[in-house]
């Protein structure tokens, strides 16, 4: 697997829908993150909520990656066939 540049593409997000609001989120991926020296896990979630601070941003629990912060992403690895 190699390193995707999020300036060329983004994780495909799956729509969410429920009673409180509207969401869309990536399936995990390995993350990229400026000035770390480790990747991290991590998935992409858009809210359809426009006064969020940051509606579009990538999130582990509770911490939370803005756009600008991550520069590349890729899938994460198939798990062993023999495990």
């Amino acid at each position: 697997m190699t390193w995707i540049k999020c300036s060329e593409k983004m994780p495909t997000l799956i729509e969410y829908r429920n009673t409180f609001s509207n969401y869309w989120e990536s399936d995990y991926v390995l993350i990229a993150i400026e000035g770390y020296t480790e990747a991290e896990k991590a998935y992409l979630h858009k809210s359809k909520d426009k006064n969020q601070s940051h509606p579009i941003k990538w999130l582990k629990g509770d911490d939370y990656w803005i756009l600008d912060q991550v520069t590349h992403w890729m899938p994460l690895p198939e798990l062993p066939g023999d495990r």
